[in-house]
């Protein structure tokens, strides 16, 4: 029986010690995974991460589930179709299955997020699938405070919002704060409904949190962040109303509600004050829809910079995503199945379309049409429909059972979808990375919830 008891002792030492490990591991990654440059130590990182969670003992029955929920499903028949499609449609064989990689790459990243919740399993508290979220959380959160501190403050102060540093692009530090945001809210609103928490935070710190994390997200004066983060706190509002079950809680939470969406309004006025871009945006989106009659979008070096009027020059960013959106649909509608898997599809399309370009776009800026143009229209179907179904099942859990991961789960796909029609966010490392935080949060969504309500819900 001693013998029994110290394998025993000596198991749980090594899982807490594995646990450990993973838990540092794995937030180095989500902070370097969108640092430019260093490729060789997030491929490092995924790696040692793999390597150390094949090695601690796991219960695999969510692995099971998630395969059979709705959203698995899909994603294995878009994996499927990728195959199918590699084989049977693509322009250039070779090419696509080499750039194909990196959606079997971004499976691993989804499968090391469900199995880093098996780990949490296996311990015997279902509660311990919130570290990961946790080191996700503090990874994104410095991220967002060293874009302001890494910058060089003696430019105007508009110009040096916009400027990028050494751990990223300001596009980049806004896709970071919007995941995040969705974290903070679901906190916010499963505290409120059922006392239930997900972060170790007092309310008033997670309070400022949500504030902070609107405020630095806004800073980065990336437009495409502001109605992001407003669909955010519109569904976490939804959800945190249709929970109420008196008039006082209604009214109550509909001004907490308010003063959230207050907030992001006045990012957005403090945004079109900041940005002198948006003086000439509705007139830059109105030219740039004429793809045909200017071509400055296809090719910068040979044709001229349309002008709003003598002297002043469209704004590049409003014109060139705007023109390139346009071009993308009209690639799809002459090409619905697909060049083959390629980040360049569009390039790719304008090149056969418009014959050699000198200086082509690569990628449209619109991370599902992109998706589309390479992979065809059952592709970006079956990824849409995927996503969907992985945020309907997070809303679902939600509304059952007041599980947090499932309302962190509904915000973070929701966001990301939004996100991926406005940017090109569904390749390379934005991917992968949203892959794994999707997988974690599947997981964690089938697990039997545990409600604290030690505490009255406001």
């Amino acid at each position: 029986m001693s013998g029994l008891a110290s394998f025993r002792s000596a198991l749980k030492e090594r899982v807490t010690w594995f646990l450990a490990c993973l838990m540092v591991v794995e937030a180095l990654l989500l902070f370097v995974w969108s640092i430019p440059g260093t490729i060789a130590l997030r491929n490092g990182l995924t790696v040692l991460l793999l390597i150390l969670l094949v090695c601690t003992p796991k219960d695999a029955t969510l692995v099971k589930a998630s395969l059979h929920t709705l959203g698995g499903r899909l994603v294995l028949v878009l994996s499927l179709w990728i195959v199918a499609h590699n084989l049977i449609f693509a322009w250039d064989t070779g090419r696509s299955w080499y750039e194909s990689l990196q959606w079997y790459k971004s499976l691993v990243c989804m499968g090391l997020g469900l199995g880093l919740v098996c780990v949490s399993r296996k311990t015997g508290q279902e509660n311990h699938w919130r570290i990961w979220l946790w080191g996700a959380a503090l990874a994104w959160a410095l991220h967002l405070l060293l874009n302001l501190a890494l910058k060089d403050w003696s430019s105007p102060f508009h110009a040096v919002l916009q400027e990028s540093t050494a751990i990223g692009s300001r596009d980049m530090e806004s896709y970071l704060g919007t995941g995040l945001l969705g974290f903070l809210l679901a906190d916010a609103v499963a505290r409120m409904v059922n006392g239930t928490r997900l972060f170790p935070l007092p309310s008033w710190a997670l309070g400022l949190g949500v504030s902070v994390t609107i405020i630095l997200t806004a800073a980065t004066l990336t437009r495409n962040a502001l109605p992001v983060m407003a669909a955010e706190i519109a569904l976490a509002i939804v959800a945190l109303i249709g929970a109420s079950k008196t008039r006082t809680q209604k009214i109550r939470r509909a001004g907490l509600a308010a003063a959230a969406m207050g907030l992001v309004m006045a990012m957005g006025v403090a945004d079109v004050k900041l940005d002198p871009r948006w003086k000439t945006f509705e007139d830059s989106v109105h030219i740039a829809w004429d793809i045909d009659g200017h071509k400055w979008w296809l090719d910068s070096q040979r044709y001229p910079r349309p002008e709003l009027s003598p002297g002043v020059p469209v704004d590049d960013s409003a014109y060139l995503r705007t023109a390139w959106l346009h071009g993308a649909i009209r690639m799809i509608s002459h090409y619905p199945l697909g060049t083959g898997y390629d980040r360049n599809a569009f390039r790719r399309a304008l090149e056969r379309e418009y014959g050699p370009i000198d200086n082509p776009p690569g990628h449209a800026h619109a991370g599902l049409l992109d998706f589309t143009l390479g992979s065809g229209v059952p592709g970006g179907v079956l990824l849409v429909a995927a996503l969907g179904a992985l945020a309907w099942l997070g809303w679902r859990r939600w509304r059952e059972s007041g599980h947090v991961a499932g309302l962190a789960l509904a915000l973070y796909v929701s966001a990301y979808i939004l996100r991926a029609c406005m940017d090109g966010i569904v390749r390379d490392h934005m991917l992968e990375q949203a892959m794994f935080i999707m997988g974690l949060l599947l997981a964690a969504t089938l697990t039997n919830t545990s409600t604290n309500t030690s505490k009255s819900p406001a």
